[in-house]
């Protein structure tokens, strides 16, 4: 586990998200908050606010702080899974912020990973 700005971790899964964006987005990457002009990584100063990807790098980031039980979870893996912003073709759609407010009352910050996934499993759907 190791330190480092909230500045620097958003610039880093941005960087993580753009290397890895799927060929399907490649048309749309000014769309989904991506400079398309912009080969190199470099985030651009307001790249982070515009499209999917920096709501979605918000409340990835906003997860890894407030929820304890992200700590055991393979950073490999919180990449992955939890920073994307699609999996495959599904529809591109700005969910995050609706889970989030209907899901983050059913979790306690300490809760173990296992209870997490019981809690919202049983109450995800209702």
């Amino acid at each position: 586990c190791g330190w480092q700005t909230r500045v620097n971790a958003e610039n880093e899964l941005y960087q993580y998200l753009r290397r890895h964006v799927m060929q399907f987005d490649l048309p749309f990457l000014e769309t989904l908050g991506f400079d398309d002009d912009n080969n190199d990584d470099t985030p651009l100063p307001d790249g982070l606010g515009d499209g999917m990807v920096g709501i979605t790098v918000q409340y990835a980031l906003r997860a890894k702080t407030e929820l304890m039980y992200t700590d055991q979870l393979p950073y490999e893996i919180f990449r992955e899974y939890v920073v994307n912003y699609a999996n495959t073709n599904e529809a591109r759609s700005n969910w995050r912020p609706l889970l989030w407010k209907k899901l983050r009352s059913l979790v306690q910050p300490d809760d173990t990973i296992d209870t997490v996934v019981r809690q919202l499993n049983t109450h995800i759907w209702t």
